[in-house]
């Protein structure tokens, strides 16, 4: 998600022990902003999920909106199964979902966007 992050945008961001950590090692990166709350979804950002153990990031690639809101997300990720192991075909593949179904099973506590 870091690299993804840095091929969009051009910048790299801290690393963390894991996804839990992500908001605060870069509350003070003066080259992003955090955004809390799942309904600041945007295009380019990384999602952090909070919950559990230790937590979950994705990589927003696009939002679709209708009439202002965001109805469609397309994302990428790694390892949502927990197992460590890097599978093809399953992680780092673009998915798309619904942006309820996005924010019930991946549960944003906030986004990492580029400024």
């Amino acid at each position: 998600v870091i690299g993804r992050f840095y091929e969009v945008n051009g910048i790299n961001i801290p690393t963390a022990p894991h996804a839990k950590s992500f908001l605060k090692a870069n509350a003070n990166n003066k080259a992003v902003v955090i955004l809390k709350g799942a309904d600041k979804i945007q295009a380019g950002a990384i999602c952090v999920d909070t919950a559990g153990d230790f937590g979950h990031v994705s990589f927003i690639e696009q939002v679709v909106y209708k009439d202002g809101k965001p109805v469609t997300v397309y994302f990428t990720e790694c390892n949502w199964d927990g197992n460590g192991v890097y599978n093809a075909g399953k992680d780092c593949v673009l998915q798309k979902m619904s942006y309820s179904k996005f924010v019930s099973s991946r549960s944003p506590d906030g986004y990492i966007v580029a400024k």
